[in-house]
């Protein structure tokens, strides 16, 4: 069975127009079976987020207003997207889906604490509301494709660690529940609508992958299915030199190698989920990023090999990030305390830059709002010499290994000479990119800076004014 896996989004899933452009994708694609892979609708995970909230402090009617807006959200796309007599059995499925999360809300009201586990049972709701409608309005223009369609809950086929919030797919499981129950629907019907960001522990616990989980939801399903590609749609043009919203004058990379990729997404790259490059990097399945409102462009293709005539060259990073330095606890060998270090404060603080001097380790972590009681609980806090606020950048530019070291230092040159010091830098005369820190004000400044200089040709830059 020969099997592409398709996954939406955002703002392709945000209003009749988007999702009945949805609806032409997937009924174009007549000669192989399908599964779509579908996020919650524009907004709505933000309002489940809001929910715990209300939950936590005990907010009652905010409580109430949010889950109105929710309800009105998908009630109102229902009447714009089906004919009436449609509508009143999609509407009505809604109501008894809804009801339910509306009542474990009121349930946990009244419970002293909402446990993670009970957090990733509220914001599962969103893609479980969008897919049950999307499949619906797949099912009522299925003229033009061949085969049936049918919806499937993930949490039957993805099976999680109880690692609420952040969940680790369980491989051997996953794999005999989709062989078992996935493809033989599949095969069956060659049109198959799921849900993203979610899954379910052996004890049938709800679990979430992380904000922006559906695209890992949508490579995983493609590596269990063996899929021939994973196609991630959404609202720009591909995975872009840098963020749109900052430069002005953006390229799209026509192909990236996985580590390319993974690294791009792993730094900041917010068109793909950090984790979603590994499932089809292990079983070698090709990765589109395609734009839902212009199908014509061919998007970014991921694979074994990049395929660029030019060097990829790309800047991208995060904004709300610390700078942490300690020192080392009095006699401690300097050769082994970093490594405890790394391994007590990367708990759920993945680092993004890692720097060894002497007595002393700095790193730069994602900000988390909890970041002081995180702080506290790793036991290093005495060995604490400073931690400030930052943001951490990370230049990707593909180069032979002797211009790597020379590349760097025109980065330090470039920013410095604009007013721009450096906090911290990874030094990496192996990597292909470069990861460094600047403070916050300087955020902006410094991609749109780094973009000239690496990602804009040399005749175009006199044009432009940094």
């Amino acid at each position: 069975m020969n099997i592409v896996v398709y996954k939406f989004g955002g703002s392709s899933v945000a209003d009749p127009i988007a999702l009945f452009r949805l609806v032409d994708l997937v009924t174009r694609e007549r000669n192989r079976s399908m599964v779509v892979v579908v996020s919650a609708l524009a907004g709505v995970t933000n309002n489940l987020v809001a929910v715990l909230e209300a939950l936590k402090d005990k907010r009652t009617q905010l409580l109430t207003d949010l889950l109105e807006e929710i309800e009105e959200q998908h009630l109102s796309l229902i009447a714009r997207c089906f004919q009436p007599e449609t509508a009143d059995a999609v509407r009505r499925e809604f109501a008894e889906e809804f009801s339910y999360l509306d009542a474990l809300c009121h349930n946990f009201l009244r419970q002293k604490k909402v446990s993670t586990r009970k957090h990733d049972q509220i914001l599962a709701f969103g893609e479980r509301f969008s897919s049950k409608i999307i499949f619906h309005l797949i099912r009522s223009h299925q003229t033009r494709r061949r085969g049936s369609c049918a919806w499937l809950d993930v949490r039957e086929v993805l099976r999680t660690d109880a690692h609420f919030g952040a969940a680790t797919p369980l491989w051997t499981e996953s794999q005999q529940l989709v062989n078992s129950q996935l493809l033989p629907v599949l095969d069956q019907h060659k049109l198959l609508i799921t849900q993203g960001f979610t899954g379910a522990t052996r004890e049938g616990f709800t679990t979430t992958l992380g904000r922006g989980g559906s695209d890992f939801s949508a490579t995983l399903l493609g590596a269990l299915c063996a899929a021939e590609e994973v196609q991630i749609w959404t609202d720009v043009d591909g995975i872009m030199t840098a963020d749109p919203r900052l430069v002005g004058n953006p390229e799209t990379l026509p192909y990236l190698n996985y580590n390319q990729a993974a690294t791009l997404a792993y730094y900041g790259a917010k068109v793909l989920h950090e984790r979603c490059v590994g499932p089809v990097s292990d079983k070698r399945i090709p990765l589109r990023v395609r734009n839902t409102f212009d199908v014509a462009h061919r998007g970014t293709w991921i694979g074994p090999n990049s395929r660029n005539s030019n060097k990829v060259r790309a800047v991208t990073g995060k904004r709300e990030a610390r700078l942490l330095t300690l020192n080392s606890p009095s006699g401690t060998q300097v050769g082994t305390w970093p490594v405890g270090v790394v391994q007590a404060l990367s708990e759920n603080r993945v680092p993004l830059g890692l720097h060894f001097a002497g007595h002393e380790v700095s790193m730069v972590c994602e900000d988390h709002p909890d970041w002081n009681d995180w702080l506290t609980s790793t036991g290093y806090g005495s060995q604490i010499k400073s931690d400030r606020t930052c943001s951490f950048l990370y230049v990707l530019a593909e180069l032979d290994p002797g211009a790597r070291q020379e590349m760097q230092i025109q980065v330090v040159q470039a920013l410095e000479s604009h007013g721009i010091p450096l906090l911290f830098q990874v030094r990496d005369s192996d990597a292909e990119g470069a990861g460094l820190a600047v403070a916050r004000e300087h955020f902006d400044r410094a991609v749109q800076i780094l973009h000239k200089l690496l990602c804009i040709a040399k005749e175009d830059q006199k044009l432009l004014a940094v």
